[in-house]
């Protein structure tokens, strides 16, 4: 038997228009994500998917955001770089059942032992 959603509180749903006004905004899709890009190699880092190492592509794959804290704010570690199949392995494991526990630990932790799994224990960052 499937659960019924439960309705979404106003902050709730406004929460979700500004996080989806702020994704699909030219601000986020090209000048924070080349901003986060040239943040990663100036500290000396590849830019490689932290899932399965793979080179990730700053205009091809994802940011995942590993806090909502500071949206639109984002400081550098808020970020993870990760290819399309990673992360939406990682959205698709959040959004099991039962998965709302996560929320009460640190949500980049769970997002590497997610991805540590799905990439069949390859060590990663």
């Amino acid at each position: 038997m499937r659960r019924r959603a439960r309705p979404r509180s106003a902050r709730s749903v406004a929460a979700m228009a500004d996080y989806q006004a702020w994704i699909n905004s030219y601000e986020w899709k090209v000048t924070r994500r080349h901003q986060w890009a040239d943040e990663e190699t100036g500290r000396g880092r590849a830019l490689v998917c932290h899932g399965c190492g793979q080179d990730w592509l700053v205009d091809a794959d994802d940011l995942h955001h590993v806090t909502y804290e500071r949206l639109r704010h984002e400081e550098h570690e808020d970020l993870m770089a990760l290819c399309r199949p990673c992360h939406d392995y990682v959205h698709l494991v959040l959004r099991r059942p039962g998965a709302r526990a996560v929320g009460r630990i640190n949500t980049q932790r769970a997002a590497l032992a997610v991805l540590q799994r799905y990439t069949n224990g390859k060590e990663i960052e």
